[in-house]
């Protein structure tokens, strides 16, 4: 099996598009939709559902900082 060769221009510039436009659409969706769903459906208006809501995000970037560098590693070392 041959190794690709490496991206041109026009792939890294595709891939920059793509990005940029999933990058947009995920913090519009997180910061608007979900936020709105959630103090309104999920906590069912409470006082502090803006506050529940800030607790859930801050405990999964925690829990990302914390174990997505052993999940890179694990997945490095047990890729085929």
């Amino acid at each position: 099996m041959n190794a690709p060769g490496p991206a041109g221009k026009k792939e890294i510039f595709s891939w920059c598009c793509y990005d940029f436009a999933n990058s947009s659409y995920t913090t519009v969706v997180i910061t608007v939709v979900y936020s709105t769903y959630f103090t309104g459906v999920v906590a069912q208006g409470l006082d502090f559902a803006n506050t529940l809501w800030a607790l859930a995000l801050a405990f999964s970037q925690l829990l990302v900082i914390l174990l997505g560098p052993w999940l890179g590693a694990m997945a490095d070392r047990h890729a085929v």
